[in-house]
């Protein structure tokens, strides 16, 4: 089916592009809202994301996977919005950031569900938002994401920590009952 898709787009053929969209459209949204700030944020980088897609499906290359590939896309617009948009994003100092690990944490997070989780995420500062995203969910190395956000990999590795920090302390200030099985 995917290289079906693939092959649609690559000739221009509506009907595979619909597919395509048809059948991703949920999870670019997913990804995308992860990312934004705003739901008006997620319907533009949802919309970059589509067009640079079908763009690079025009590139001959083979995919492993094409779900990997497009959150890849996706993931990847979502950071050059957000730099073309950045003036207009809250930032976060990264002067005080400590890096703290924790065992537990990796097992609270498997406990939340869905909703808690993404809830989570989008209560972060931006800058923590999108490491977290980057590293937890799309399982880049913090030298990826270094290259990628044009900032070192210390800085990489403290917002993920920020990150972490600020979710453990919005978990245990509230009455969550995975984090105090936990506890």
């Amino acid at each position: 089916m995917e290289a079906h898709w693939i092959a649609g787009c690559r000739q221009g053929h509506r009907g595979a592009q619909e597919q395509l969209y048809q059948h991703y459209a949920p999870k670019v949204m997913g990804v995308c809202r992860r990312y934004a700030t705003t739901g008006e944020d997620a319907k533009d980088i949802f919309q970059e994301a589509f067009i640079n897609i079908y763009k690079s499906l025009q590139k001959e290359q083979t995919y492993e996977s094409l779900d990997a590939w497009i959150r890849k896309v996706t993931a990847n617009t979502a950071i050059s919005y957000y730099y073309r948009h950045k003036k207009y994003q809250k930032q976060i100092s990264t002067d005080t950031i400590v890096h703290r690990d924790d065992n537990n944490y990796d097992h609270i997070l498997s406990e939340l569900r869905k909703e808690e989780l993404l809830q989570l995420i989008d209560g972060l500062p931006v800058g923590c938002k999108h490491i977290f995203n980057l590293y937890v969910i799309e399982g880049y190395t913090h030298k990826e994401i270094a290259v990628l956000m044009n900032i070192s990999e210390g800085t990489s590795k403290s917002q993920l920590s920020r990150a972490k920090d600020l979710m453990k302390s919005k978990l245990n200030g509230s009455d969550h009952v995975a984090y105090k099985r936990v506890v």
